[in-house]
């Protein structure tokens, strides 16, 4: 991944827990708006990693066939 992409990754995962964060705030307020903002950001990032590091090993594991293909 190249820094740019790191960049964009993080960021804007950071802004979505950020977003998240303010609406568990107004939830623990007012319980009766954003209910689901944490489960749901839980899942999401769950999904998100999860299929990120499977991208990871893939690049790893291309990036091994191809030194031990020469």
């Amino acid at each position: 991944m190249t820094y740019w992409g790191h960049c964009v990754f993080a960021v804007g995962h950071g802004v979505r827990c950020i977003k998240a964060g303010v609406y568990l705030c107004i939830h623990g307020i007012l319980p009766c708006y954003y209910r689901r903002a944490g489960s749901k950001l839980v899942r999401h990032l769950a999904k998100v990693f999860t299929d990120h590091d499977y991208e990871i090993e893939g690049e790893k594991n291309e990036g091994t066939k191809k030194k031990t293909d020469e």
